[in-house]
């Protein structure tokens, strides 16, 4: 018997599943939040660091001691991205310029809304 055909389905799932977790962006881009405008209209310092990686439509916004959350990214044509996602309480938009300024809208169900402001790399290549 071939050592391809003891491979069970089983193991050819486990195997999948990794390397599709290892290899989930085409682009990924780090980013540092440093000021946030809160829900009482107040401009104050914050320290956020998230990572934003894509793969075609979807994204993956990784935010530093708060979570791992699946979304979507629209690319603009002159290098602009809008990575949009949600978490238990809020929807989320994060909006990157084509010079990596960032602004990091959250809509809490609530109706209240916080913005975050601050930097990113560019786009890096993952594959």
């Amino acid at each position: 018997m071939s050592m391809l055909k003891r491979v069970s389905g089983a193991t050819v799932f486990i195997c999948l599943s990794v390397f599709a977790n290892t290899a989930f962006a085409d682009e990924q881009r780090n980013c540092q939040f440093d000021r946030v405008l809160t829900t009482a209209g107040e401009m104050q310092a914050s320290n956020w660091t998230v990572i934003l990686a894509q793969t075609g439509p979807n994204a993956r916004v990784v935010v530093d001691g708060s979570g791992d959350y699946q979304g979507t990214v629209k690319n603009s044509g002159n290098g602009a991205a809008e990575f949009k996602f949600s978490t238990d309480v809020s929807d989320e938009i994060i909006t990157v310029s084509p010079d990596g300024e960032a602004a990091w809208q959250i809509n809490f169900r609530d109706k209240k809304t916080m913005a975050y402001f601050g930097i990113c790399n560019a786009a890096k290549r993952t594959q």
